[in-house]
């Protein structure tokens, strides 16, 4: 591949597909988004719990539950998570340095692997990685100039896009 195709690739695949919030009060910020971005209904999913084995916070495996909620404001997916308990994770980190807020934007890449030596080249490194069998794998990275928000790449099972489709039809 040369410059040329790789810098495509990167570009088609930087569409945001989802915007994703962190806060410890999800009913709080649930009604505000709905507020502000007109939603009308959120889908939740509580006590997730991730597996060590898959789950990698600035190197290291960690175990933690999350609360998610999520919904769509026209085709855009709005995340919002939750930190409950476990080790030390990228949520928890977040709200203790910037309080809630917006966390990252998530896009769709084809290749997990290409996409972070991709950046890596570039000098954006992942600092959160997590394989959910049933649903995908997915990446945080972030570079210094990037601010307090992370890019989320994520790779999603056909599984998961036809929940998220069932999700979009409920909620609209």
């Amino acid at each position: 591949m040369n410059a040329d195709e790789g810098e495509a690739m990167m570009s088609r695949n930087a569409v945001p597909i989802q915007i994703a919030y962190v806060t410890q009060d999800l009913a709080a910020m649930e009604d505000a988004l709905s507020r502000q971005l007109g939603i009308k209904k959120w889908i939740r999913n509580t006590g997730y719990r991730t597996d060590p084995a898959r789950t990698s916070y600035r190197g290291i495996p960690v175990c933690f539950e999350v609360d998610l909620s999520l919904s769509y404001a026209g085709d855009m997916q709005i995340e919002i998570i939750a930190p409950v308990s476990g080790d030390d994770n990228p949520y928890d980190d977040f709200l203790r340095t910037h309080g809630p807020g917006l966390h990252h934007i998530c896009i769709e890449v084809d290749n997990i692997e290409k996409a972070l030596q991709d950046y890596a080249a570039n000098g954006i490194e992942a600092v959160f990685r997590i394989a959910i069998p049933e649903a995908g794998d997915y990446a945080y990275i972030r570079s210094p100039a990037m601010g307090a928000a992370y890019v989320e790449l994520a790779v999603f099972t056909p599984e998961i896009k036809q929940h998220f489709e069932f999700i979009k039809s409920e909620c609209r």
